[in-house]
């Protein structure tokens, strides 16, 4: 499995790039929302998703997209169905941007001991079809979560080649964010085009 390591390395796959899909901007928020390190550096969920909040439910791995756990106590939730019970506490919901094609983008989290994150996994549901695609499915490492981790989500998204519909626009929140964009995009007192970073040179890791 492609590991992704990288805020670039996003630019490599569909999930979640363009509108009015929203995978990108739910990793955004499992990131900055949910996900916090410990002093040793593991991965804890700030909330229990076996209280189905946010609309996590049980993930059964049916097509084994996700290594199987045999004689494990962890187990693997899912989130990002927008039809799911607790689905509304997201920064986002179906009414808001549309129907079945928005709501393909899922993000796996495999819980171990108590709220201890083992894995973060992003995917893709086929509606119709009711099924997980492997080749659509990659694991986020902890050096990306931490990464991602307090970028603004407009940043977050331009970084990671989102692009966006024709009434939405990606400005950064803050001031501050606004001036720094600002001088970056200007060379000799002249505007310049921004460079992506889609275009670097992709350093996946495969397993």
């Amino acid at each position: 499995m492609v590991v992704l390591s990288l805020l670039v390395n996003l630019c490599g796959v569909r999930f979640g790039h363009k509108f009015p899909r929203r995978g990108l901007k739910l990793l955004h928020w499992l990131a900055n929302k949910w996900i916090v390190f410990d002093a040793k550096g593991k991965m804890l969920a700030k909330t229990d998703p076996r209280t189905r909040e946010f609309g996590f439910h049980v993930f059964h791995n049916l097509e084994k997209i996700v290594p199987v756990l045999l004689g494990s106590q962890s187990c693997y939730f899912e989130v990002g169905n927008l039809h799911a019970d607790g689905a509304a506490a997201l920064p986002f919901s179906e009414a808001d941007i549309g129907g079945d094609e928005c709501n393909t983008d899922r993000i796996i989290v495999r819980m171990d001991s108590g709220q201890v994150i083992g894995e973060v996994y992003i995917t893709e549901h086929t509606p119709h079809q009711n099924s997980f695609s492997s080749e659509s499915t990659y694991r986020i490492s902890n050096i990306l979560i931490r990464s991602i981790q307090g970028l603004e989500e407009s940043v977050f998204l331009q970084q990671a080649g989102y692009i966006p519909g024709m009434y939405e626009h990606l400005m950064p929140k803050s001031r501050e964010t606004a001036v720094n964009m600002e001088e970056e995009d200007k060379e000799d007192g002249f505007p310049r085009q921004r460079r992506s970073t889609c275009g670097d040179t992709c350093s996946c890791v495969i397993l």
